[in-house]
């Protein structure tokens, strides 16, 4: 692990442990208090992002916005997310890390939000059992659950 990770929360006190949290894992932390200023870090960033965790509560429903925003830029299409929030969010894209955590519990989130942007979302995988067992094109899963953004967009 390591690299260049983007922290987002209002709270000084959060933004300290998690930063220290993250050096002691090997991240160099850039750290910000809203959305606007976590653009500004990454985009200004010589070096691409390799994680960002966004906190919830900081960022409400923009925290949506920002993940597009980030992604958007080619370096960073696949950059593991981590959301730190009280109750569970459901997204393919991103891990919810529930708050109160401790350092065990930000460390397997980081890798799990790692290892999803190693592959496919899980509305697009197939089955080991269908890979390769005959000459029919895979089967694919439609998404059950669609993302707040997609479900409310006109």
């Amino acid at each position: 692990m390591g690299g260049l990770a983007l922290l987002v929360d209002s709270n000084l006190t959060v933004q300290r442990v998690i930063a220290a949290m993250l050096q002691r894992h090997g991240f160099e932390p850039l750290v910000a208090s809203d959305s606007h200023r976590a653009l500004e870090l990454a985009r200004s960033s010589k070096k691409p992002l390799t994680l960002a965790i966004l906190d919830r509560a900081t960022l409400q429903d923009q925290w949506i916005d920002l993940e597009q925003k980030l992604r958007a830029d080619p370096r960073h299409r696949t950059l593991p997310l981590v959301l730190t929030a009280t109750t569970e969010v459901l997204s393919e894209r991103v891990v919810t890390l529930r708050k109160p955590f401790d350092p065990t519990s930000l460390q397997r989130a980081i890798q799990e939000a790692s290892q999803r942007t190693k592959a496919p979302p899980p509305s697009q995988r197939v089955p080991s059992s269908v890979k390769g067992s005959s000459n029919r094109p895979p089967l694919t899963s439609v998404p059950v659950v669609q993302e707040a953004s997609e479900a409310l967009s006109p």
